[in-house]
């Protein structure tokens, strides 16, 4: 259906569909639900029922509730909507699980259903061995950039499959702006039952499509790549481009290691560090250009 709407081939809907999840394939695709309710006002009765299923759900919240208020500005007749989550609400999962925590270490008993399934949300999105591992390596590659070329949006955790995980850096201006440009730590394990080995790319990545929305030319993509080639970043480890029409990386291979320890994720940012300060600002010297 995307595809026909999309005017696209189905294998170009796929790789979309794959790109908007965050996914390696759509084997899970609605394997999980939530509802999102918005509106201007919500009755009693609906914010009433939204918290008790909210507190019924095992893992996390089914329902959000979202507060539409729109704003008028006379001066010059523009309209304005503020959006506020209301459920659940802002800055609790963090206040639930300490009370949760202190209460069962105190008086001995289980933490509440509530905080248990807090806390269970948190660990699975954000505190997983991998997503340590990843957003350490990252921090170690942006402490130590200059700052006019330091990376001010990041992943919040990695994503992709057990096997495979990703974590991204860019930046929130154009033509960066939503990952249409941005830097990548690839990381994934080599099977091996007795010497598991985790191996680990960095590099530069942009979606093809997505700068073609942006109106930059065919031509203007080919240069813009032959252009951050001749930096001769790496020698011959990094001397072409791979990818199709959707996707186009610039990856650089790292040794491995048996353990997602410090060492292992300062080899990942003394890699990445040289990349990032040679590519950003001659993107944003041929994006001034092509302003111009």
């Amino acid at each position: 259906m995307f595809a026909d709407y999309a005017s696209i081939s189905e294998t170009e809907a796929i790789d979309e569909l794959l790109w908007h999840l965050g996914a390696d394939d759509l084997n899970g695709l609605n394997s999980d639900q939530r509802i999102i309710l918005a509106s201007h006002r919500f009755a009693p009765e609906v914010t009433s029922a939204s918290i008790w299923l909210n507190e019924k759900t095992p893992d996390e919240d089914l329902i959000t509730c979202i507060q539409l208020i729109p704003y008028h500005d006379a001066q010059t007749d523009s309209l304005f909507i503020q959006a506020n989550t209301i459920i659940p609400m802002p800055g609790a999962e963090e206040y639930s699980i300490g009370i949760g925590d202190a209460i069962g270490e105190e008086n001995g008993d289980r933490p509440s259903d509530l905080a248990l399934k807090l806390r269970r949300t948190k660990q699975r999105r954000n505190d997983d061995e991998v997503t340590r591992f990843l957003r350490n390596a990252a921090r170690l590659t942006i402490e130590k950039l200059p700052e006019e070329t330091r990376p001010d949006v990041r992943s919040r955790w990695g994503v992709g499959q057990p096997n495979h995980r990703y974590y991204f850096l860019w930046y929130s201006r154009h033509p960066w702006l939503n990952r249409r440009i941005h830097y990548q730590i690839s990381l994934y394990p080599v099977r091996d039952e007795k010497f598991p080995l985790w191996k680990a790319e960095v590099g530069f990545g942009y979606y093809r499509r997505r700068l073609k929305e942006l109106n930059f030319s065919q031509i203007q993509l080919e240069s813009l790549e032959s252009s951050i080639i001749d930096l001769g970043i790496h020698s011959d480890d990094l001397a072409a481009f791979s990818g199709g029409e959707r996707w186009r990386s610039l990856m650089l291979g790292l040794d491995g290691s048996h353990s997602l320890d410090d060492a292992f994720a300062k080899l990942i940012s003394n890699t990445l560090r040289p990349i990032i300060e040679a590519i950003t600002p001659a993107i944003d010297e041929f994006e001034d250009e092509r302003n111009q």
